[in-house]
């Protein structure tokens, strides 16, 4: 009888610590979702990327790769800068009002370029992979310079 009642005893102690590695692992599982949706919910998406996208593309992006809205928010502030340089250097420079985007979301892009707020988004203007590139902001002496694609890059992974 001992024999069969400390198999039995053995048995119960299994399958009562495959009980508690269950709740463990259910506990686990539960905690990181918990998380990542809280992570997903925290996401501020900067209004320039509204202004470009409209609210359903940004939303149905959160919805389901809401990483493409942090690389957006980066990329808004960190993938150029504004230069001045005197008229005659900037003449030679295109402009950046020929790539203005078509924005789905609204019949007619009215952007005015705002150097205290700017949006690069605004504009499919063409980027390099190694070097910077130059555009002239209309009626100004101020230049947009993107960093190349692998400046960028760089930036962005460090």
């Amino acid at each position: 009888m001992d024999k069969k009642e400390n198999e039995k005893n053995s048995n119960l102690l299994k399958v009562f610590r495959f009980y508690i590695n269950m709740r463990k692992t259910t506990f686990i599982i539960y905690t990181l979702l918990f998380f990542s949706l809280t992570l997903n919910a925290q996401i501020k998406v900067d209004s320039r990327i509204l202004d470009v996208y409209g609210e359903e593309y940004v939303n149905e992006v959160l919805a389901n790769i809401p990483n493409r809205i942090q690389h957006l928010n980066y990329y808004l502030n960190n993938s150029y800068e504004i230069k001045k340089l005197d008229v005659i250097e900037s003449k030679k420079i295109p402009l950046i009002s020929k790539y203005l985007r078509v924005l789905k979301h609204k019949e007619k892009n009215n952007y005015v370029p705002d150097l205290n707020n700017f949006n690069i988004l605004m504009y499919d203007a063409p980027r390099d992979k190694n070097f910077k590139k130059f555009y002239r902001l209309d009626n100004t002496d101020y230049v947009i310079v993107f960093y190349s694609i692998e400046e960028f890059l760089r930036k962005r992974n460090n």
